[in-house]
């Protein structure tokens, strides 16, 4: 059992940093269903805003996930692990290292670590399912107004035009 006092402060600061790591996740989670809602409303702006703040939350993600590897390390370092084993180190591996308090405090945060990140993955099949969806409609209304053979095509304006001014559209469409 660990139970040295940096130890217990490592555990501490493990807990800690999953609750924020849950916070991001829960406000990535938010960004989403904006997202999601901003789809329904074809609001492209309010999209493109979406991406912006989810850009923000998943650097912030990622820096957290780098603390969490070294925190990871120094928990490792004080149960003697190298710091590539330490890294890995799963909760139900950790917790037979840690007294009962600790194990409960860590198995709370985990929990809720656990469920915010699910309940973002459910999101982000959601929203891939979505943008699947429209760019198959895309598909078929590109192929409705791309010129067959000779015939005609349509400009920008919606008007019909002739074969050969397909090109640009073509080039860019």
């Amino acid at each position: 059992m660990m139970t040295a006092t940096i130890e217990t402060k490592r555990i501490s600061d493990l807990c800690r940093l999953f609750e924020q790591l849950r916070a991001l996740y829960e406000e990535l989670g938010g960004i989403l269903q904006s997202r999601l809602a901003a789809m329904r409303r074809a609001d492209v702006p309010a999209m493109e805003d979406c991406a912006c703040q989810e850009q923000i939350v998943v650097r912030q993600l990622q820096e957290r996930l780098g603390l969490r590897s070294q925190l990871m390390e120094a928990v490792g370092a004080t149960i003697g692990l190298p710091k590539p084993a330490a890294k890995q180190l799963s909760m139900t591996q950790l917790f037979a290292y840690l007294n009962e308090s600790q194990k409960s405090a860590l198995r709370t945060v985990a929990d809720a670590l656990r469920s915010a990140m699910l309940a973002v993955s459910n999101l982000n099949r959601v929203a891939a399912a979505a943008t699947r969806e429209v760019l198959n409609h895309l598909r078929f209304v590109f192929a409705a107004v791309r010129p067959v053979g000779d015939g005609p095509c349509y400009s920008f304006a919606g008007g019909r035009m002739a074969v050969g001014g397909a090109i640009a559209f073509e080039t860019i469409g």
